[in-house]
């Protein structure tokens, strides 16, 4: 899989906002949008406007553990943001 991320922050591009000329990319450090082809990321950089600030990475997802109590899941939701 692949994502986009700031080479300075090293944050995950999360969004874009099209509002801007440039655009801007919304960013984040516990999300990321993830693509499952190399041309579709290569894509996607382009339409989004990402500049010689980002790069494309290779990511692998790993899951960590579960979470089963729906109020469990707010809260760490919540620590996220």
């Amino acid at each position: 899989m692949y994502a986009i991320i700031n080479k300075k922050t090293k944050k995950f591009v999360t969004g874009t906002d099209y509002r801007y000329n440039p655009r801007r990319q919304f960013t984040s450090r516990n999300a990321a949008l993830t693509w499952g082809y190399a041309f579709e990321v290569e894509t996607e950089f382009l339409i989004r406007g990402c500049g010689e600030d980002y790069e494309i990475v290779d990511v692998l997802i790993e899951i960590i553990g579960r979470v089963d109590n729906i109020e469990e899941r707010k809260r760490i939701e919540q620590k996220d943001y």
